[in-house]
């Protein structure tokens, strides 16, 4: 049976790292799941298969005609997972969303949600992830008003959770690639 994993966590903690890495070292076993959004590409950001940045019309036209599954606003920009795009293709899926984002993925068969949550020290660890990426500071002003919003959130998660996944804390660079991607590997398996 293959999974659908949801990767989520609050801006800047390593939700696309997480899923490079799988992909690079798993390309065989793993699908990215097209986003589309209305969000512009950061300075940071390739073209990349698993997103697709459309215009608030075009977006709207995809909700209107029934074709997103998932549909969500995020940080004043609207987020949406096209139906066909979640089914399973003989490869496990694979995308990262906010927290709150969730309880939409909860119907999907297979599921697996790998929350990655933000240390104590969690401002300055974020800041730097967000300037490394590229974020300018109107953009990283924003995030840090729903980093907070997605730590409360993915807390929250924690007991609806239960089979469907773990929260691990990310407290250096090393997690994801020594503590995450292990975990998922092994749970895959079972």
């Amino acid at each position: 049976m293959y999974s659908t994993i949801v990767i989520v966590g609050p801006s800047a903690i390593g939700k696309s790292f997480a899923i490079e890495q799988l992909m690079t070292c798993y390309p065989e076993l793993f699908a990215c799941v097209r986003v589309y959004t209305t969000r512009p590409k950061r300075v940071s950001e390739t073209e990349r298969g698993d997103r697709a940045f459309v215009s608030e019309e075009q977006f709207e036209q995809m909700v209107r005609s029934g074709q997103l599954r998932i549909d969500e606003y995020f940080a004043g920009n609207r987020y949406g997972y096209h139906a066909d795009d979640l089914k399973p293709a003989g490869r496990h899926l694979i995308t990262n969303a906010p927290p709150f984002f969730v309880p939409k993925f909860l119907g999907l068969e297979g599921l697996l949600v790998v929350g990655l949550q933000a240390p104590a020290h969690y401002g300055a660890f974020l800041e730097t992830r967000m300037k490394a990426r590229g974020d300018s500071e109107e953009s990283r002003q924003v995030r840090r008003t729903f980093i907070e919003r997605d730590i409360r959130d993915l807390e929250a998660l924690r007991p609806q959770l239960g089979s469907h996944g773990k929260i691990f804390e990310v407290t250096d660079d090393q997690t994801i690639p020594a503590e995450v991607i292990p975990w998922i590997m092994r749970r895959l398996k079972r």
